[in-house]
This record gives C-alpha cells, structure tokens and sequence, in this order.
C-alpha cells in the first residue's frame, strides 16, 4: 500500500505542476507561442541528460532511500515558484522539478518486484495516473482563483511530504550493495544489447519514439488553442483532467486488449485513436463543436494516452529481466527524449506562422504514418511480433 501511495503523491504533484507552470506562462507571464514551445522542451531535457544514468543507478541502488531524496528536493525547490516574475526564470525551476520527476519516474518500475503482479500493478497505477489528471488540475485552478499562487505551493509540498514519509517508512533494512563499475558498464551494454536483440521490444521501441515525435510537436498547443477558445485559465485544469477521464477508459482498454492481442497491435490501436483525435482538433470551429465537444475530443486524446501507459509498462515488465529493467527504461526514455526537447519548440514555431490548429492536422499525419508503416511491418513479419501471453 505504501508504494502507491508513493506513486499517488508523485503522480498528483506532477499534475499539479504541469498546470501551475503552464497556468504561470500563459495567463501570468504572457508567454508566446514559441515560449510555449521551449517550456515543453523544458519537459524532456532532464529526461534527456538523467534518464539513463538514473535507470542504471536504481538497478542496484536502495529505491526507497533514492526516492525519499528526491521528494525532499521537491519540497525544498517548490516554494520560489511563488517569486517567478521572468520566463526564463520559470524555465530554471521546471528544470530543477523535472530533474526530480525523472528519478521518481524512472525508479516507479522498481517498486514492481513480483512479476505476476504486473499486469494489476500497472492497471493500479494507470488508474491512480488518471484520477490525478482528473482531480488535481481543477483544484489547482480554483485554488489559484480564490486563494492565490501561496495554495497551490502549499498543496504541492503536502503531496511530496507524503511521498517522502512514505518513501522513508517503506526502506528496508539490508546491506548495501557493493557496486562495482565493471557491473555498471555491463548494464549499461545489456540494456542496449535488449533492445536490439528483441524483435518486439524493438518494434514497441520504435512506435513509442515516433509517436513522441508527432505528440510533442503540438501537444503543448492545446493551452493556446483553448485560451483563444475560451480566454479562461480554469481551462488549462480542464483540458488535463479531460484527459485524465479519457486515460481511465484507456487504461481498462489496454488491460482487456492485453490478453486478446499482441503488444504492438494493442499499441497501434492506442495510436490510431490518438490520430483520430488530433485530427478531429484540427478541423472543429465554433459552428461543428462546441467547447464541450473539444474537451470531449481531449477526453479521446486521454483514452489513447491510458492505453499506451498500461502497454508500454506492461510490455518492459513482461519482456525485460527486473535486474535491467530500470537500465532499459532510463535508456528508452533518454532515446525518446531527444525529439521531445526540440519538437515542442518547432511545433510552436510553426504554430507561430500556420496557426495552433493545423499543427493538430500535421500531428495526426504523421501518426497515421507511423501506423502504416507499423502495420506493414506486422504483415511482412508476423513471426517477429511475440504474444504478451506467450512471455509470461
């Protein structure tokens, strides 16, 4: 019970921080377009710098005594949010808490020791993912309404308090290892070695780092897109807990489609539907949809989102022996991570000179491609895609 209420204080905090900082630079600091854009590569790069070197330390390390330091440099850094007055200040602060975020992130698969637990601790966590995006930017919005920027900073440090004593209370007493570089390397080449080797792995790899190309080039427009929509900060709040409600039904999708098909046509279909949805986005004006109808299309956004959680974590778990399966994640992260620093601030360049909307359009284009591509792979080479049931 303690690890998810570790999980739930971490994955709460996270939300509350990706609507505070995007509720700073847009209605605040009256970012721009492009600045949008680099506040989301601001996202990635920890990802990109930490990732790897984060997952081949939480192989051998104590993850208790590791998450415990890093909910602590949460709650130490939080409280200078309230004296942001520049952008570039605010792009410090997201760096700092990123940093934070990708070991507790990283280190989240650690606390998944029993393999036939996996599928349920992941189903568990997918839920636990989306009622944070569901509750927690709406309190935040109206927290920053009625009583100021001070309450959110509160709440912020509460759930990393939380974390933290329960972080320090799970630690267990055993020796420390004995950590040798010779042991380092060789899990640094093992989880490299894994992915190549995989024929499945590979494939899920690849649909995972293309789909962050598409998603992060205009992922982030979604604010701009509904401030000129609506012109109301609660909707920075709403748009993420739209797709927490969307992710819910995702996550129960991807649990039930586990066990009736492969992990790569499980994560084609999340990906379809994520199309489907950006292109939906891109097209809609006041006389198709309504407002409620745009964030019922963010809601499909949201499904799409859950599904791919659930068959991404589910997937590693099931195909990567636990001992390397944090090196293997930060690995993968820190790959996927070079699109996601530069593609948000393209997608907000381009934003800047064709409009918010037919970044949507390109988006579901290039999703749409990577499927066919996926697709025509799956026919060429049926023998290279493994059964999630035939790896258990």
């Amino acid at each position: 019970m303690k690890k998810y209420l570790s999980i739930a204080a971490n994955e709460c905090d996270t939300y509350l921080d990706y609507a505070l900082f995007t509720l700073v630079a847009i209605y605040i600091l009256r970012a721009s377009p492009f600045e949008i854009g680099v506040l989301g590569a601001c996202y990635s790069l920890p990802v990109f710098v930490l990732s790897r070197m984060v997952g081949r330390y939480v192989d051998y390390c104590k993850v208790d005594i590791f998450r415990s330091l890093m909910f602590l440099a949460c709650i130490v850094i939080t409280p200078f949010i309230a004296s942001v007055d520049s952008i570039y200040y605010l792009y410090l602060l997201l760096l700092i808490k990123i940093s934070c975020r990708v070991g507790l992130t990283v280190s989240m698969v650690k606390l998944n020791k029993n393999e036939y637990e996996t599928k349920s601790f992941y189903e568990i966590t997918g839920y636990i993912t989306n009622l944070a995006r569901i509750s927690v930017p709406i309190i935040v919005v109206s927290a920053n309404e009625y009583y100021g920027i001070w309450s959110i900073i509160v709440l912020s440090t509460t759930f990393s308090m939380l974390g933290l004593c329960c972080s320090l209370f799970n630690i267990k007493k055993v020796d420390t290892l004995n950590i040798k570089k010779a042991h380092v390397d060789t899990v640094s080449v093992d989880a490299k070695l894994i992915i190549i080797n995989n024929r499945t792995i590979k494939m899920l790899v690849f649909l995972f780092i293309f789909a962050s190309i598409s998603l992060f080039f205009s992922n982030d427009m979604l604010s701009l897109f509904f401030k000129e929509l609506t012109d109301e900060p609660t909707s920075v709040g709403l748009i993420i807990s739209f797709l927490g409600l969307g992710g819910i039904i995702g996550t129960k999708l991807s649990s039930y489609f586990l066990d009736k098909i492969s992990i790569i046509q499980c994560y084609i279909c999340s990906l379809l539907i994520n199309g489907v949805a950006f292109f939906a986005m891109g097209i809609v004006n006041n006389s198709l949809v309504s407002v409620v109808g745009c964030y019922l299309i963010v809601s499909v956004m949201g499904v799409s989102a859950g599904m791919s959680f659930v068959i991404m974590k589910t997937g590693l778990r099931t195909l990567v022996d636990f001992e390397h399966l944090g090196s293997v994640t930060g690995y993968i992260q820190k790959v996927a991570s070079i699109v996601a620093v530069s593609l948000p601030v393209i997608g907000g360049v381009v934003a800047g000179q064709i409009g918010i909307q037919p970044t949507f359009l390109i988006t579901s284009s290039m999703m749409f491609l990577v499927c066919i591509y996926a697709f025509i792979k799956l026919k060429l080479k049926p023998q290279s895609v493994q059964l999630l049931t035939s790896n258990s």
